[in-house]
């Protein structure tokens, strides 16, 4: 578990590095929006993660985490689209 929050902390400290070579206001805003779906996503992964814990449901971990990873490509995508 330790290392997934390591990951996800690892994510928002790059996020918040290419922020600053996005040359426009608005591509900051979408990057800042994202970000904060992002740790919206990441806090219900690990409430689901210590659910499945307790309860052993796997199928919401796995649910739960590819909505993260949807996050985090999301994040790509508006990275891409706002440096070109």
């Amino acid at each position: 578990m330790r290392e997934i929050a390591s990951a996800i902390k690892k994510l928002l400290d790059a996020v918040n590095e290419v922020s600053g070579y996005i040359p426009s206001p608005s591509g900051k805003q979408a990057l800042d929006q994202r970000k904060r779906e992002f740790v919206k996503f990441s806090k219900r992964f690990s409430n689901t993660l210590k659910d499945f814990f307790r309860e052993g449901q796997s199928q919401a971990v796995f649910l739960s985490a590819i909505c993260l990873i949807h996050q985090t490509n999301l994040i790509m995508i508006t990275v891409k689209h706002k440096c070109d």
